[in-house]
């Protein structure tokens, strides 16, 4: 998927970019009864952005952060108020 690929870009505005839309789709998704499409269920999202912690390349790195930490809140949030 393009987004992941986006992610690692060194240019900070398309990482950011690629950032929010990868966070709205993954959200989107989970939100949703129907299959998510490739690459933005919850599960697929969090194991590729964890790999992409340990790129090589400071930009991805980055972005790869940003969107793990982004991505994981809404869920984390919901988690916490369960308890």
């Amino acid at each position: 998927m393009e987004l992941y690929t986006e992610l690692a870009s060194n240019d900070v505005d398309q990482r950011l970019k690629a950032a929010n839309e990868l966070i709205r789709k993954v959200v989107a998704a989970s939100k949703s009864t129907e299959p998510a499409e490739q690459g933005l269920d919850l599960e697929y999202a969090l194991k590729r952005l964890v790999k992409g912690l340990s790129s090589d390349r400071e930009s991805a790195r980055l972005g790869f952060s940003i969107a793990l930490t982004e991505v994981s809140t809404p869920f984390f949030l919901v988690a916490l108020t369960l308890f």
